[in-house]
């Protein structure tokens, strides 16, 4: 299991997520489950998520939760 390099609290508008690494998301409510997974995303445990990478460049892509626009 890797380290995890970001925690976000959910409510957040956008998170970065770094090519390589893992953030982990706390107090996501219920209702958003399907979309983090869908995403990616691995839950941990009753409102917590995490998501990680290990691929070659680290760049950093968005993740926008629902409503939220990034620009």
């Amino acid at each position: 299991m890797c380290t995890v390099d970001e925690v976000y609290e959910y409510g957040q508008d956008t998170f970065n997520v770094p090519e390589r690494g893992e953030i982990r998301i706390e107090g996501c409510p219920s209702s958003i489950g399907d979309q983090l997974r869908h995403a990616s995303f691995t839950q941990q445990s009753p409102g917590v998520f995490t998501k990680s990478h290990t691929a070659g460049c680290k760049s950093v892509k968005n993740f926008a939760t629902p409503g939220s626009r990034i620009s």
